[in-house]
């Protein structure tokens, strides 16, 4: 029979008292990295597993993180949620998703009334759920949060995020140098994030060759947003010769609507997208993309959550993003 390990034998094979295993379990803060490090090799070496609901009675916590969203069966989300999952482990924790598909009076009683329920250690805010309304709930109930890619307010809590405009202009500057001038954008309503056009013209391009196209994300599925963006292209003249679409989903959908009406990819027409999401790396042509570190940025932000802020001061972490040129886009075709 196997003998449960105990925090008695990590301790001793650690060479550290009790106590600091078990500050080292629970994410706390002023532990010497080469203690850390100790503690979490007797650990794995011991594969010791913490009782978890001793854990939870003796620390007053519910060792649950909340992830809020305000669509689920977004890829951003998605991704995010299963880097979270990871990362919690990581630390003896759960993560559980809510949804916020709009902001209304009765939203926000049902997210506190669930939030009441969960008794969550925290939360973290996704992309377009940190609104100020949600904001002010969490303070009033006293619920630590951390915001990822904060759209508003930035200096208001912990969060995790890109330096501003990164990502966008290594697109921008893709696209001109490839020869491209006619691009057509498309943006998210409500959100502040991701000013392609901006980009744009920052690179050089003229504002009378730029189209933006402002998306309803709230009435429409990623695919739907793809269709929409690929017929309005398919009416325009003089056509642009590359789509910038909001994120990687709305790319691929537009990529299909457009090889359904005979473009070819990327010899009549330029497509990039954002996020490096899985479906820009098996489709054809897979997709060029701004690849989102996600695994690193809800690491980070898991990380934020558990530790206790010594300063006055919100916590910013960065975490750089990447350009990932793949063959969905080239240069324009000669007659354009």
């Amino acid at each position: 029979m196997k003998t449960t390990v105990t925090l008695e034998d990590v301790a001793r094979l650690a060479g550290v008292s009790p106590k600091t295993v078990s500050r080292v379990i629970n994410g706390e803060a002023h532990v010497r990295p080469a203690t850390r490090e100790a503690v979490n090799r007797a650990v794995n070496e011991l594969d010791y597993r913490p009782n978890l609901a001793a854990r939870s009675l003796a620390a007053s916590r519910s060792l649950l993180i909340g992830l809020l969203g305000m669509r689920l069966d977004a890829n951003f989300f998605r991704a995010m949620y299963f880097s979270g999952v990871r990362a919690c482990r990581a630390r003896g924790y759960h993560l559980m998703a809510e949804e916020v598909p709009e902001i209304t009076a009765s939203s926000l009683a049902e997210l506190e009334a669930s939030l009441r329920q969960a008794r969550c250690d925290g939360l973290i805010l996704t992309q377009l759920s940190d609104q100020a309304p949600v904001l002010g709930m969490l303070e009033r109930l006293q619920v630590p949060y951390v915001r990822l890619l904060p759209g508003t307010d930035p200096g208001r809590s912990d969060a995790v995020t890109n330096i501003q405009g990164e990502g966008v202009q290594l697109l921008a500057e893709h696209l001109w140098q490839l020869g491209h001038r006619r691009v057509l954008v498309s943006s998210l309503l409500g959100s502040g994030q991701r000013d392609m056009r901006a980009a744009l013209l920052a690179s050089g391009f003229r504002a009378a060759d730029l189209t933006e196209v402002k998306q309803d994300w709230r009435g429409q599925t990623p695919a739907e947003m793809g269709r929409l963006l690929g017929e309005q292209l398919l009416t325009m003249n003089p056509r642009p010769t590359a789509v910038c679409a909001y994120n990687d989903e709305i790319a691929a959908a537009l990529i299909s609507h457009a090889w359904a009406h005979g473009l070819s990819i990327p010899a009549d027409l330029t497509v990039v997208g954002y996020d490096d999401a899985e479906i820009s790396r098996v489709m054809w042509p897979p997709i060029t993309t701004v690849h989102q570190p996600f695994d690193q940025m809800m690491s980070e932000a898991v990380n934020l959550l558990l530790t206790p802020n010594s300063g006055d001061t919100p916590r910013t972490v960065i975490c750089p993003l990447t350009l990932k040129v793949r063959e969905s886009s080239a240069p324009p075709p000669a007659e354009a």
